[in-house]
């Protein structure tokens, strides 16, 4: 159907202009609380995919997490707490 072709590419445009202004994004806190921040405004029908997304934005964003600030220790300890220490590792 059209509208789903519609859809599909306004989902595509709004994720990569997510992604981007994740990645110019200073700080991991400030990543990671935006990230969590989204799901809350997702439809019904769109959580499921939306929290999948923020997941692997969460991965790419400790990931790149190169030269860790005092900021930033509640964050890695929060996800070590909810995610456990061999997510962190493998990250």
């Amino acid at each position: 159907m059209w509208f789903d072709s519609i859809s599909d590419k306004l989902t595509e445009s709004c994720s990569f202009r997510l992604e981007e202004l994740l990645k110019h994004s200073t700080g991991l806190k400030a990543r990671i609380e935006f990230i969590k921040s989204l799901p809350v405004h997702a439809s019904e029908g769109d959580r499921d995919l939306l929290q999948e997304w923020c997941r692997n934005q969460t991965i790419l964003a400790l990931a790149s997490l190169k030269n860790p600030k005092n900021e930033d220790v509640p964050v890695l300890m929060t996800t070590v707490r909810s995610e456990g220490l061999s997510f962190l590792s493998k990250v």
